[in-house]
Parts: C-alpha cells; structure tokens; sequence
C-alpha cells in the first residue's frame, strides 16, 4: 500500500517515543524517510543562544550540516510549540535558556532535502562555559 505524503507525516509525528530526542531511527524507516524529505520539508526549530555580547554555535559531527558551524536545532516533535522544541533542544545539549522567542521561518534547501528551519532566540541562563 502506497501511503499519501499528508499520511506519511501523520506517521512521522505519531509513531516516536515522546520520552526520546527526535532520531529518525525512532520515527519511520530509511525509504519512508526518503519518500518524506523528497516532497515535503521538514520542520525544524534552530535557536539562537545568546548571552551578554556573545553567542553559543555548535560543531556538527552528523549529516546533513556535517562538519560546519550551526545554531542548536533538530525536529520539532509531536505537540510540542516552537518555544519548548527550543528549551528541550537546549536541555539535551546541557544549556538552560530563558523566554524564547520567534525570530523567523527560513527555508533550507539540501541536495537531500528541503528544511523549514522556524528561528528562535534565547538567552542562556546556565552552564555557561561556552
């Protein structure tokens, strides 16, 4: 059975653990995967981390940003709003920010897919080694 791509995103958001960050091994298989990201984009939140004068980026070692310099950010998960994916995001990367805000939706363009990155900011309040 050939699924639609409004019901293959209905699958994406219904089928990962809520208690686990976002990986796709979670959500759906490798060719739904694929099927997904060549006729839709994916929504995405990126936060911008911000202190005093100073701004936190982070190195990326996985695909599809492999290797560059990128604010935090990952998949938006099954009912979460744009300003609690920004404080889990945040949280799993061992920062804790104060009263995100929405700056702007920007569309990412991968030779793999297409990204919808909704940009928030924040400033950190804790761990602040960076």
């Amino acid at each position: 059975m050939r699924l639609s791509v409004n019901r293959i995103l209905l699958v994406i958001i219904s089928v990962c653990d809520m208690d686990m960050p976002p990986q796709r091994s979670c959500l759906i298989s490798e060719d739904c995967w694929r099927e997904v990201t060549g006729k839709m984009p994916i929504p995405c939140v990126d936060t911008i981390v911000w202190n005093e004068h100073r701004f936190l980026m982070g190195w990326r070692t996985i695909q599809p940003y492999k290797n560059v310099w990128a604010l935090l950010g990952g998949r938006i998960t099954r009912g979460e709003s744009f300003s609690q994916t920004a404080i889990r995001q945040c949280r799993e990367s061992g920062l804790t920010i104060h009263k995100p805000y929405y700056v702007g939706i920007f569309p990412v363009r991968l030779p793999s897919r297409h990204d919808m990155a909704i940009c928030m900011a924040a400033e950190w309040r804790s761990n602040t080694d960076a």
